[in-house]
C-alpha cells in the first residue's frame, strides 16, 4: 500500500469501528435499560434474588460485547479507502489508487498509474479523518435511554425491600439449621444410651425434615409434630413403672438375693437366686421367701407382672415347691427386664420429646428486634384476706422489708415493661425508682428480712401472734403494692421452733417407713434427711 495513504486510511479504519460501535449502542441501549428496568422492579415486588444482578450483568455484558466487537471486527483497506472517498467526496480516488497500487503494466500505463497514486496521496495528505467519517446520532433511542437508563440506575441505588425479607429469611434459615445441629446432637446421645435408638432415629428425622424447610412456622409445626409423636410413646405410668424398675436395681445391689452378686442384674440375680434355691434349707427358704414378699411390695404399683410373678414364687417357696418357685423366678426375670427395657424407651422417647418441644419454643420465639414481640413485667401485689390485716410492701435495692398478720393474703399483677396490672387490692408501685408500700395488721414482725430457719411453720403446734407494723424498704426497684389481708407471721403463732417438733416429725416419718411399699432407696433417703435436721439443730 502507498505511504502516502497508509496514515489516512489506518485513522478512518479506527474512527469506523467507534463510529459503528456508538451507533450500535444508540440503537441497543434503549431495549437493555427496558429489560434492565423491568428487571429491578420484578425485583423490587418479588422474591427473584436474581433479578438485580441480572439486570447489572446485562448492561455489563452488552457494553462488553460491543466494544469487543468494535475492537476485533476486520476492516480491510479497501473498506476504508471506500468510506474515505465517500465522506471526503473524492469519487474513487483512493479505492483506485489502491487498486493500482503496484499492478504491473507497459511504460505508458505506469505513467498512468503514477499520476493515479500522486493525486490519491496529494488528497490523503489534505484529508481530515474525522470528516471522513462522521458519527450518527439518533435522537429517539438516545431520547429513551435518557429516560430509561437513570429510572434503572435509580431503583438499582435505592434499598430494595426484598432485601430486608431476604436477610429475615437467611437468619430464619440460621435458627433452623442450629435447632437442627442441636437434635443431632440429642440423637447421638440417646442413640448411645439402652433403649434410645427408636426415640434417636425420630430426632434425625426431624432434623433432616428442617433442613429442608426455610419456614419458621412451618420448621416449628414440624417440631411440635415430632414432639407429639414421641410423647405418644410415654405411659401415663413412666413415674411409677421407672420408680419400680430403678428401686428394685438399687435394692438388689445393696443387698442382693441369695445366691447371687451385687454387681449382677436384676435378671442375673433371680436366676441365680433359682438356682441356688435346691440347696437351700426350709428356713433359708422361708426367708428369702420373706424378701420376695418384700420386693413383691415395692412392684406392686409400678410393675404388676414382676410384683405377682415374685409373689407367686414366695408362696412356692413356703409351700415347698421349689420347681414352681424356680419357674416363677424366672418369669420375674423376664417381666423385670421387659419393664426395665420399656422404661429405658420411653425415656428415652420422654427426653427426645423434650427436646423437640424446646426446639418448637425455640423456633416460635420472635426474633431480635421483632416490633410485634410483646414487652412485659411483672408487678407484684397482695389484697385479699380475712378480716382487719396487714398488707407486704416490697422493694428491691439497699432496704427490704418484710411483714405480716393472722391468716393468709395474696394477689398478683402482672403488665408490660414492669409497671403492674391486674386485680390488686392496693397501691402499685411503677417505674424503675420505686418505695415498698406500708401495711399495717396482726402480727408479729421481723425487719430483718433474713430466712428463718431456726423455725418451721406449723399451725398445729403454734401459739398466738403480737400487733405490729412493718414498712417495705426503699431501694432502686420495682416498687411493691399495699393492701390489707392477714397473713401467717414470721415468728406468730404458725411458726415454731424446729428443736420442739423435730423428734415428734422423726417419729411419724417412722411409722410411715414402715409400710412395706416404701422403697429401700426411698427409706434411705428420709433417714439421711432427718439425720442433716438433727445435725443442723445440734
Amino acid at each position: 500500500m502507498n505511504r502516502t495513504l497508509r496514515p489516512l486510511l489506518t485513522a478512518v479504519r479506527r474512527r469506523l469501528r467507534v463510529a459503528w460501535a456508538v451507533a450500535t449502542a444508540q440503537l441497543v441501549a434503549p431495549l437493555v435499560a427496558a429489560i434492565a428496568l423491568v428487571l429491578l422492579v420484578v425485583a423490587r415486588f418479588t422474591d427473584l434474588p436474581w433479578a438485580e444482578p441480572a439486570a447489572l450483568w446485562l448492561a455489563a455484558g452488552v457494553a462488553i460485547a460491543l466494544v469487543g466487537y468494535a475492537v476485533f471486527r476486520p476492516v480491510t483497506d479497501v473498506v476504508a479507502a471506500r468510506a474515505a472517498d465517500r465522506g471526503l467526496g473524492t469519487g474513487d480516488a483512493f479505492a483506485t489508487a489502491l487498486e493500482l497500487d503496484g499492478a504491473a503494466g507497459d511504460a505508458t500505463d505506469t505513467d498512468f498509474h503514477r499520476r493515479v497514486l500522486e493525486r490519491a496521496g496529494r488528497l490523503a495528505a489534505d484529508a481530515d479523518p474525522s470528516a471522513a467519517v462522521r458519527y450518527r446520532w439518533y435522537r429517539r433511542p438516545t431520547a429513551a435511554t435518557a429516560i430509561l437508563a437513570p429510572a434503572a440506575l435509580v431503583l438499582a441505588l435505592v434499598a430494595n425491600p426484598q432485601d430486608a425479607a431476604r436477610e429475615q429469611r437467611a437468619r430464619d434459615r440460621e435458627r433452623i439449621e442450629a435447632t437442627a445441629d442441636v437434635l443431632r446432637a440429642e440423637a447421638e446421645r440417646l442413640a448411645e444410651q439402652p433403649g434410645g435408638e427408636e426415640a434417636a432415629r425420630r430426632l434425625e428425622e426431624l432434623a433432616d425434615e428442617l433442613d429442608h424447610t426455610d419456614d419458621l412456622d412451618r420448621a416449628e409445626e414440624l417440631a411440635d409434630e415430632a414432639a407429639a409423636e414421641l410423647r405418644d410413646q410415654v405411659g401415663d405410668n413412666l413415674l411409677g413403672e421407672k420408680a419400680a424398675s430403678e428401686g428394685l436395681s438399687h435394692s438388689l445391689e445393696h443387698n442382693p438375693l441369695p445366691g447371687a452378686q451385687a454387681e449382677q442384674s436384676v435378671a442375673d440375680q433371680m436366676e441365680a437366686m433359682a438356682d441356688a434355691l435346691p440347696g437351700m434349707t426350709q428356713e433359708e427358704r422361708d426367708a428369702a421367701a420373706d424378701r420376695l414378699d418384700d420386693l413383691a411390695a415395692t412392684q406392686a404399683a409400678g410393675d404388676p407382672a414382676t410384683a405377682d410373678a415374685l409373689q407367686a414364687a414366695a408362696d412356692a417357696l413356703r409351700d415347698g415347691d421349689v420347681a414352681t418357685a424356680q419357674a416363677r423366678l424366672g418369669e420375674a426375670a423376664q417381666a423385670a427386664q421387659a419393664t426395665a427395657t420399656d422404661v429405658a424407651r420411653q425415656t428415652a422417647a420422654a427426653d427426645a420429646a423434650q427436646q423437640a418441644g424446646e426446639a418448637a419454643d425455640q423456633l416460635g420465639e420472635p426474633t431480635d428486634g421483632d416490633p410485634s414481640a410483646p414487652g412485659q413485667g411483672q408487678g407484684d401485689g397482695q389484697g385479699q384476706g380475712q378480716g382487719s390485716g396487714q398488707g407486704q410492701g416490697q422493694g428491691q435495692g439497699s432496704g427490704q422489708g418484710q411483714g405480716s398478720g393472722q391468716g393468709q393474703g395474696s394477689g398478683q399483677g402482672q403488665g408490660g415493661g414492669g409497671n403492674p396490672s391486674g386485680p390488686v387490692t392496693g397501691g402499685g408501685g411503677t417505674g424503675t425508682s420505686g418505695q415498698g408500700g406500708q401495711g399495717t395488721g396482726a402480727g408479729h414482725t421481723d425487719g430483718s428480712g433474713g430466712p428463718d430457719t431456726d423455725t418451721v411453720y406449723d399451725p398445729a403446734h403454734g401459739s398466738g401472734g403480737e400487733t405490729g407494723s412493718v414498712g417495705g424498704g426503699e431501694g432502686s426497684g420495682q416498687g411493691g403494692t399495699t393492701g390489707s389481708t392477714n397473713g401467717p407471721t414470721n415468728a406468730g403463732q404458725d411458726r415454731v421452733p424446729i428443736s420442739d417438733v423435730l423428734a415428734d416429725y422423726l417419729r411419724q416419718a417412722t411409722d410411715a417407713m414402715d409400710n412395706a411399699s416404701v422403697p429401700p432407696s426411698l427409706r434411705a433417703l428420709v433417714l439421711a434427711y432427718f439425720n442433716l435436721l438433727q445435725g443442723a439443730d445440734s
